[in-house]
């Protein structure tokens, strides 16, 4: 089974007071990535109230945003129409990460490793890492992914770092430009000892005597690589 998740992809976040052009330009990407989904669908809405500027949200991102009811709250209506033939759960939440998001999931299915759930959204530095790195530790056995050409962050800087954060916690990052490609760890776990090791990129995959003192070849996650640092 695969599950998407669609992080706050809302007007305030796209075209309204905290939008940018990375978000404007991935919508219709993400409209495409819904429509071809073959499965359950969740959505997010960040959604705040009159009070935003008291909370601790507020005091330190001061634009009011996604208030509740509004028009920037709302998902654009493209969006809307794709989601709504699926099989989808609507998420209110009221900060970054949801707890009823993996509440929900769990309620309804009972996932392992051959499951998955990929998440792509705005921001990558922001709501989607925190829901990715939730989810992670909900389901630790399932794939947990995050399409990159999906999402965009608060600042292209931004999503590049969210993007590092993310593959470090083992969430694979799927569907990278090359120039990401290049400034992304490439790491591997050793299935006999867990430990992590990073490499840069090369043709073949490095001989290692893991710490129990077996030795392996051990594929990166994205490249292979011969030169290699214990992180």
């Amino acid at each position: 089974m695969k599950l998407l998740v669609v992080i706050d992809m809302q007007n305030d976040f796209i075209t309204g007071s905290l939008g940018t052009k990375e978000a404007q330009e991935i919508l219709p990407r993400v409209v495409q990535k819904v429509k071809d989904f073959d499965g359950c669908v969740f959505y997010t809405q960040d959604s705040h109230h009159s009070d935003y500027l008291k909370t601790q949200e507020g005091k330190l991102l001061t634009t009011l945003h996604c208030i509740y009811g509004t028009n920037g709250w709302e998902i654009p209506n493209k969006l809307e129409v794709a989601i709504r033939p699926k099989a989808n759960h609507k998420i209110i939440k009221d900060t970054f990460g949801s707890e009823y998001l993996p509440y929900t999931i769990r309620k309804l299915w009972r996932l392992d490793g051959e499951d998955e759930i990929e998440l792509c959204g705005v921001c990558t530095d922001i709501c989607v890492i925190s829901n990715a790195l939730l989810l992670k530790t909900f389901f630790p056995e399932v794939k947990i992914s995050v399409d990159a050409s999906c999402c965009a962050g608060t600042t292209p800087e931004a999503h590049e770092t969210a993007l590092k954060a993310m593959k470090q916690c083992q969430i694979y990052i799927e569907n990278v430009n090359e120039d990401e490609d290049q400034n992304l760890p490439h790491c591997c776990t050793c299935s006999h000892c867990g430990y992590n090791y990073t490499g840069v990129n090369n043709d073949e995959p490095p001989r290692l005597t893991c710490k129990l003192g077996i030795k392996s070849n051990l594929n990166f996650s994205t490249k292979s690589c011969k030169k290699y640092k214990e992180t």
